[in-house]
């Protein structure tokens, strides 16, 4: 995902899918990100983690399964790339715990989305 496909009446990047989204790198993503406004940014983080969220877990979890992959097969000679597959690892770690937390934490559960949430970004394919 070195080149970007970019429309050329916006010199905006086209939307890419939550699974494109999800299995970029920090460095992909930087890429990608460098042309939107931070509205922009924003707003697709946000779509993005929505869009994540309705997801079944076992989908999430291969997700996470893949991006750990895709960073141990990449040269991973500084401490940020370390630092990466750390994080990837631990949020893929974390899709193992139980689904249904603790009582106390069941009601935080239950309390709706915030309404600023259900906007969507244009650049994340398949966002309501």
């Amino acid at each position: 995902m070195t080149e970007l496909n970019q429309s050329k009446e916006q010199d905006k990047p086209n939307p890419v899918s939550l699974r494109e989204y999800y299995l970029m790198d920090r460095h992909e993503r930087g890429v990608y990100m460098a042309k939107l406004t931070r509205e922009e940014q924003k707003d697709l983080r946000v779509a993005a983690a929505v869009a994540m969220e309705s997801k079944p877990r076992k989908e999430r979890k291969q997700l996470a399964d893949e991006l750990v992959e895709k960073l141990r097969k990449r040269q991973n000679a500084s401490i940020a790339d370390k630092i990466e597959i750390a994080l990837a690892q631990k949020n893929a770690l974390a899709l193992l715990l139980p689904e249904r937390p603790a009582i106390f934490l069941r009601k935080l559960r239950a309390i709706p989305w915030p309404k600023w949430t259900e906007r969507s970004s244009p650049y994340l394919i398949g966002a309501h």
